[in-house]
This record gives structure tokens, C-alpha cells and sequence, in this order.
């Protein structure tokens, strides 16, 4: 049963689509997660009941339910199933009162592809990326703090604000990998379907590329690295770093000189002119890159090297 439940894991391709949804004026806000359901055979399991239930947990991994709900839901012709947590057989808890802004969340998917109720684990991994509206609503009646571009926040560089300036991207202070490969084993290439690109989709890129690669053949490899990240600073420990997308490389590139001026006063090292890995995949043997030296944007196989700097969210 070990087998079978690791199994499951591995092939399940777990995209989270950490969005808002306001259904009516009155409805509470909703997180929409999509996954693709597959029995042990590793075939999609299409047009089928299954029952999910969902955990969203306070601290860690294993920290206290502080939500809980049931789902029961078809699969479509694809094996594809779209769930709203918030609007499921609520279990215990209260979605509406979740402390996106002072906590942090892990969220435990657990399925019965019979629509019973004799769940079996699916995937039990931090919530990296929160939508910006319901991080919104619980930081409403906070001071409002804004910052500046260069500024340093959890032992980290801004190089990105939104038009409030309260919230942005931040870059560590140095890179985490000199070269290393996209993929965490040479000998199997799979699509990981982590081809989010904008702000913030970095983070959901990563997430899903650890799910799928897991530990592979133990080497290091880009997701992993910039995930297992942490760093001190002014005596606290900070985590939730991620591999950039795509465009969120090119957006600490525009910022490169200042980045480099910021990270030298403060014991860091500067970005190099060499290429460096995006959380964007291609297809199922490359990946994008961006090049610091000319500014130009490619893909590449994922067993080649290219450099890591993680990045977060605040």
C-alpha cells in the first residue's frame, strides 16, 4: 500500500491555480486547485466519480487542521478535475479566517478514486504563492508599509513593487547554485506541465516541478535548490524561496546594476553574465533560460548547467 500511495504521488500531475473567485457580491473568496486523477496503472482515471478531501495546515507539513473539506467530483475526459476549496462539505475550520499574511499554510490533498470516503495521500506541499486578494484582506488593517527598490527585506533585495509598493519580489543575495541541471535525474525526462510565466508563477512552477522530480537521483537541481533555500536575517530564519519564471528573470535583470550594488554592501555576490534557469518549462526536455550577459531568452535541455538565484514574494 506504501507502494501503491508513492506511486500515486509521482504521477499525479498537481497544478494549483491559486486564484480568486467572486462568484456573487457576498461569496467568500476561493483558492482553485486542478489536478489530473491516476489509478495504479498510471492511466487517467476519465469520467469517473472520486471523492477529495482537503486540509489546509497551519506552521509545517504536519502542523494543526486549521480547514478541512470534502469534495465528490467527476473527472473529465482527460482525467482532469477543477475543485474550489471553500465551497466544498465543510469538515472542520473556517476558510474566511486563514491568517494569509501571518502565517504560513500547507495544503494536503487526499483522494478515494471510488468516491468513498478511504482517502489515500496525494500530496501534502507549502502554499508558496497566495493570491494577492486574499493576502489583501487579512494585511487590510495593518500600518501599510511601503518600500523602495534596492531596499533589503528577510535577508533579501527588492527588485520588483506593485503600484501600492507594499508588496513585490525580493532576490536572495546570492546564487545558490554556480550550474546546475533543471531536472533531478538524467536517466527520465518528464513533462511537468510548470509552464507558468508572469509575476508570482514562479513559485507555482516550483511547487509542481518538486512534485514531480521529488528526489530523483539525489543530485541538486534548480527547483530544489532555490525551494530549499533559507536564509537569517536580524535573527530570524526566512524560507518560501522559489525559481523565477521566466519573466520574473527578466524583471531582476532590468534590475541587475542596482541588485549587484545592493548585494555587495551587504555580503553578497553579484549576478554573473551567464545564463541563468527559469521555473518555465518548455516541453519535456527543455526549459527557458535567461542569458544576464546579452538579455536574450532561450530554452535549453534540462540536463545542461546554468546558474540558480531563488527569489520570493512578499
Amino acid at each position: 500500500m506504501k507502494l501503491e500511495k508513492l506511486y500515486l504521488v509521482i504521477m499525479m500531475l498537481s497544478i494549483w491555480l491559486l486564484s480568486t473567485d467572486s462568484l456573487q457580491s457576498q461569496s467568500p473568496q476561493v483558492l482553485r486547485y486542478q489536478t489530473v486523477i491516476y489509478d495504479n496503472s498510471g492511466d487517467p482515471v476519465v469520467n469517473s466519480p472520486v471523492s477529495v478531501r482537503i486540509q489546509i495546515l497551519s506552521g509545517s507539513a504536519n502542523g494543526s487542521v486549521a480547514f478541512s473539506e470534502s469534495h465528490t467530483i467527476s473527472t473529465n475526459s482527460n482525467g482532469l478535475i477543477t475543485i474550489k476549496i471553500a465551497y466544498g462539505t465543510l469538515i472542520s475550520g473556517s476558510f474566511a479566517s486563514l491568517d494569509w499574511a501571518s502565517n504560513q499554510f500547507w495544503l494536503r490533498v487526499e483522494a478515494d478514486l471510488s468516491a468513498g470516503s478511504n482517502y489515500s495521500l496525494y500530496s501534502n506541499n507549502q502554499i508558496l504563492s497566495v493570491p494577492y486578494a486574499l493576502y489583501a484582506k487579512t494585511v487590510a488593517n495593518a500600518s501599510g508599509k511601503t518600500y523602495s527598490l534596492g531596499d533589503v527585506k528577510d535577508g533579501g533585495i527588492v527588485f520588483w513593487l506593485d503600484e501600492t509598493r507594499q508588496h513585490g519580489l525580493i532576490c536572495a543575495l546570492s546564487d545558490q547554485s554556480a550550474g546546475c541541471p533543471w531536472i533531478s535525474n538524467p536517466s527520465f525526462l518528464y513533462l511537468t506541465l510548470a509552464t507558468g510565466d508572469g509575476v508570482f508563477s514562479g513559485a507555482m512552477n516550483t511547487t509542481i516541478i518538486k512534485i514531480v522530480e521529488g528526489f530523483g537521483a539525489g543530485i541538486n537541481y534548480a527547483a530544489r535548490l532555490a525551494h530549499e533555500y533559507h536564509n537569517s536575517y536580524q535573527g530570524k530564519e526566512y524560507g518560501g524561496w522559489y525559481l523565477p519564471s521566466k519573466h520574473e528573470l527578466s524583471l531582476m535583470l532590468a534590475k541587475k546594476g542596482l541588485i549587484n550594488s545592493i548585494a555587495s554592501n551587504n555580503g553578497g555576490t553579484a549576478l554573473t553574465d551567464a545564463g541563468y534557469w527559469s521555473s518555465t518549462e518548455y516541453d519535456i526536455s527543455r526549459a527557458y533560460f535567461l542569458d544576464f550577459s546579452t538579455g536574450s531568452s532561450g530554452f535549453d535541455s534540462k540536463l545542461n548547467s546554468y546558474r540558480v538565484r531563488a527569489i520570493k514574494s512578499f
